[in-house]
């Protein structure tokens, strides 16, 4: 299935424990994030073993130095109609991906 295109008008904060960290990189508001320092984040990739762990999905767009904040583990995110009920999402070597089930993910591919 295709990659997901999210955009700062899909997401939507709702609930939960946020967290504020400076970009490493260029983030745009939907990226899945990893840490890469004790202060910055970058995009999570499943390409690269120290890139994917995820802490968070980025609430808003920067470049690098610029304050993000992200929704942390167990927080509620409002995705707009651009997820599906039912259908999984991984972490792919090209950003978040739909599967229709975990049997279907790629080994270049993560659950999360």
């Amino acid at each position: 299935m295709a990659n997901l295109t999210i955009t700062v008008s899909n997401i939507d904060w709702v609930s939960g424990p946020k967290g504020t960290y400076d970009a490493a990189e260029t983030i745009t508001a939907g990226d899945l994030l990893y840490q890469v320092t004790s202060t910055t984040v970058g995009v999570a990739a499943n390409s690269d073993t120290a890139k994917d762990t995820v802490i968070g999905i980025a609430l808003n767009d920067g470049t690098t130095g610029h304050p993000i904040t992200y929704a942390k583990e167990n927080a509620v995110v409002g995705f707009g109609a651009i997820l599906t009920v039912g259908v999984y999402y991984v972490l792919s070597t090209a950003g978040l991906k739909s599967r229709s089930s975990t049997q279907d993910c790629n080994t270049d591919e993560n659950q999360t």
